[in-house]
């Protein structure tokens, strides 16, 4: 219980929470998820009984979907702050029970890009079609705003009466607020980091100390490589890395390092580039890093100028082809637009074709585990790649494009990685 406390604490700490002080109704924006939202008067902190807190989590780039929810707790606001400001184990377990039966869920936004039949998905995944709401469209974007009828039945029935009418009275307005929010193209925290610039000081492998502007200057494009010495996609691409390091030198580039666990496995890091011939400077972790990079996995490269401006969105895992990382800084001195979105890693790949083999852009895929499911949209040469841990997937084909004829059978990935084929007739 208290490890699953904690997990909603850290959703929660992240959580927007809207200020809302007066009578007057309060305009919030949610750049990584595309709205601009104005909440009813009776949202204001003032007259709550119980706690709002929506959480914008931002949009998955790969798969083109986004979520905001818009939470509430059965308990003042006061009340909420001291258990999030608490060390989770000293808490109780009654003190446990009373905060996460507090919680209901009034609304969740799900964006949906591309010609996707989004209510279609959401209903597949079993939410009744009179549950989920069309409230905007933005560009290829479309807005639904989905309520958790059945879930949110058992959760009310844990709430005193005072907060269970607080709750069904704020779900209603925040719907209606929803039908009348603004709505834009959604910007992902990856494209949001192109133009921003890094500035740090922090320590080589050596314990000398170093800049980042005199790291930058050297070079017209400097690859930051972030890692880890227990990250085994990190460990794997080193000898690559130093190896592509000596043929960026002729085109004034370099990698850098940043090696997150160094100042606590030292010794295995020094072995790794040894046995990697990793020549290339490597770096502690500087203050801040991982709010300055939006650091969510590893490894992550980021690519700036000689001025520490980010050139690129970052490049997420390790490529499966190495050139992937070199082409980013070619097309920057090329002077061309710098684009790592399309990096195909090591992954399940389902390729979709007509009959005469030619690729099929634009179908929509779904790829499940046991547990869940996540959809991809085929590319120019008719492939959709997902990242997961080896093992049986089940895919299929949710949407064509138009002139095509639709598979409904269900196809099953092999246990390592390759590819999937499905045929579709004209």
């Amino acid at each position: 219980m208290k490890r699953f406390l904690k997990v909603l604490l850290t959703v929660v700490l992240l959580v927007m929470c809207v200020s809302c002080t007066g009578a007057q109704s309060i305009k919030e924006t949610y750049e990584e998820n595309g709205i601009t939202i104005t909440y009813p008067s009776s949202f204001n902190e003032d007259k709550l009984k119980g706690t709002f807190m929506p959480y914008p989590a931002g949009v998955d780039s790969g798969m083109g979907l986004g979520v905001v929810d818009f939470y509430y707790f059965a308990m003042p606001k006061a009340e909420v702050k001291a258990v999030l400001n608490s060390d989770t184990s000293n808490l109780t377990e009654e003190e446990i029970q009373k905060f996460t039966s507090s919680e209901g869920i009034l609304a969740e936004v799900v964006s949906i890009d591309g010609d996707r039949d989004g209510m279609a998905f959401l209903t597949m995944l079993g939410l009744p079609e009179e549950s989920i709401t069309e409230v905007g469209k933005a560009s290829d974007v479309t807005f639904y705003a989905v309520v958790f009828p059945q879930m949110m039945e058992s959760v009310l029935e844990g709430f005193s009466e005072e907060y269970r009418e607080e709750f069904k009275a704020l779900q209603a307005s925040l719907i209606e607020a929803l039908k009348s929010a603004e709505y834009f193209k959604p910007v992902s925290a990856e494209e949001a980091l192109v133009g921003n610039k890094i500035s740090f000081v922090t320590t080589d492998s050596e314990g000398n100390s170093v800049s980042s502007e005199e790291i930058f200057s050297r070079n017209k494009v400097t690859m930051i490589n972030v890692w880890a010495t227990w990250c085994p996609p990190c460990v794997g691409e080193l000898a690559a890395l130093s190896q592509m390091n000596e043929r960026l030198k002729e085109k004034g580039a370099e990698v850098v390092g940043i090696c997150d666990d160094l100042g606590t496995a030292y010794e295995t890091f020094k072995k790794l580039c040894e046995a990697n011939n990793v020549t290339y400077l490597n770096l502690h972790p500087f203050d801040g890093m991982y709010q300055v990079l939006g650091l969510e996995a590893f490894p992550s490269s980021y690519f700036v100028d000689s001025e520490g401006y980010l050139i690129s969105q970052p490049i997420v895992g390790a490529p499966a082809d190495m050139a992937t990382y070199e082409s980013v800084i070619d097309s920057y001195l090329a002077g061309s637009v710098v684009s790592a979105e399309s990096v195909e890693y090591e992954s399940y790949v389902v390729k979709v074709s007509d009959e005469e083999g030619k690729p099929v852009a634009g179908a929509t895929v779904q790829f499940c585990s046991d547990t869940s499911c996540v959809l991809g949209t085929t590319d120019e040469s008719g492939c959709a790649s997902f990242n997961a841990e080896p093992g049986v997937y089940t895919v299929h084909l949710l949407k064509v494009p138009e002139g095509y004829q639709n598979v409904s059978e269900e196809f099953t990935t092999g246990v390592s990685y390759g590819v999937t084929e499905i045929t579709v007739r004209k």
